[in-house]
């Protein structure tokens, strides 16, 4: 499957508003932003979640869920989504996020969704994701800076039939590595076939993230919830 094709189904999502919330009535809405802050990384999709306290959408040190794996490896989000959402989550995905360009989306918490994650990959790699985990929801607004995390699911050889964004485009999945989340070494030339260092690799951190409170539904500002 094409990266294009991909990046249109993300931007239908955003248009569409996803984002189905059964989780108890509205505590507040904020505005979430990220930054790109690569010179050559395509951030595809942009993943924003509010979820409870009992729910992760990783762990460095521990292998990658199935849903977090297809993301990091083919900017694929479906199952991700619908862990999510079987979890309770209120969940938008937005278009993607090209090099130094940011997006914003708003999302509502609840008394018991007051955890926000963000999640995206970075498009010219095997399987490099950024990712802001479970932050409190709280205060007017709070800034975050992310690295690039490998998920451990696909060895790391740069080639592009085993990469989904430019300049390759056309994407199969590589080897298994069958490692877990880690802090990513960033890109080497090592495919030999066009993800040059020069314009793909990078220094951490690769996203700042800003979350906003829009406005205040009357929460008390107690702690949020377990299921």
């Amino acid at each position: 499957m094409k990266w294009t094709l991909r990046a249109s189904v993300a931007a239908l999502t955003v248009l569409s508003g996803l984002g189905v919330f059964a989780s108890g009535a509205i505590a507040d809405t904020y505005k979430v932003t990220v930054y790109n802050l690569t010179k050559g990384q395509v951030f595809n999709p942009t993943l924003v979640a509010a979820h409870s306290r009992g729910t992760s959408i990783f762990t460095p040190g521990a292998p990658a869920t199935l849903g977090l794996a297809n993301l990091a490896k083919d900017a694929d989000s479906i199952v991700l989504v619908g862990d999510l959402e079987a979890a309770g989550a209120n969940v938008v995905v937005a278009a993607p996020i090209m090099p130094g360009a940011h997006a914003t989306v708003t999302i509502e918490t609840s008394h018991r969704n007051r955890r926000i994650s963000v999640v995206g990959m970075l498009v010219t790699t095997n399987d490099a994701f950024y990712g802001l985990n479970g932050v409190r929801a709280g205060g007017n607004s709070s800034s975050h800076y992310v690295p690039a995390y490998d998920a451990g699911s696909e060895k790391n050889d740069e080639l592009c039939a085993h990469i989904p964004g430019p300049p390759c485009g056309m994407h199969v999945d590589g080897p298994a590595e069958n490692g877990v989340v880690h802090i990513h070494n960033g890109i080497h030339g090592i495919g030999g076939d066009g993800v040059e260092p020069a314009e793909h690799d990078w220094r951490n951190p690769v996203a700042k993230i800003v979350v906003t409170r829009v406005n205040n539904r009357g929460s008390n500002g107690d702690d949020d919830v377990d299921d």
